[in-house]
């Protein structure tokens, strides 16, 4: 993958496998940095990608991947979780990837799961709707049904969160970088 940045026209290019992608970046943060994150939401697995520019680095940038996902009970390591998401009663966010797995397995095995929505490689049953719409409901491993947005804004703010929090431990200031809201 190649990637170039242009300072001068707020300018980020992306080029991959004959693929050219131009993103606009609509303005530095007060240090001259700005940090893009981009999210690969798998069939299967799940996981997000970062790279924080410096005005100061011309040409030079690093894509970094998460490396902290812990699969599961075995203490195996990987860039990637799976496409799970666990949510409360109240349709919450409880757990999102190898946690959520590991939560709905507990919950399942102490009889305790009613009230709960289990969601598992959801994103394959969009290609199974014949035509999509914000009012759109994905169906859980029981049958309960929730709107679509919310399965995916829930799984979308779980990965941003765990982005913000693992920078933070890693000592980088996230107060830097200005939100768009999402």
């Amino acid at each position: 993958m190649n990637l170039v940045y242009d300072f001068a026209c707020d300018m980020i290019i992306f080029c991959h496998r004959h693929q050219v992608k131009v993103y606009s970046v609509k303005k530095m943060s007060s240090k001259g940095r700005v940090m893009i994150a981009a999210i690969d939401f798998g069939t299967v697995y799940s996981g997000y990608a970062f790279a924080i520019i410096d005005s100061s680095q011309k040409g030079q940038i690093s894509i970094n991947m998460n490396q902290a996902w812990n699969a599961g009970g075995h203490n195996l390591l990987s860039i990637k979780t799976p496409t799970t998401l666990l949510l409360d009663s109240n349709k919450q966010l409880v757990a999102f990837g190898y946690q959520a797995e590991n939560r709905y397995t507990e919950l399942e095995m102490d009889g305790k799961f009613d009230g709960y929505y289990y969601f598992h490689r959801f994103k394959l049953k969009l290609f199974e709707k014949e035509s999509l719409s914000t009012d759109s409901e994905l169906s859980d491993i029981r049958g309960k049904s929730v709107p679509a947005k919310d399965v995916f804004a829930s799984s979308i703010r779980f990965l941003k969160q765990h982005l913000i929090s693992s920078l933070s431990r890693q000592g980088v200031d996230v107060a830097d970088f200005e939100s768009n809201g999402y």
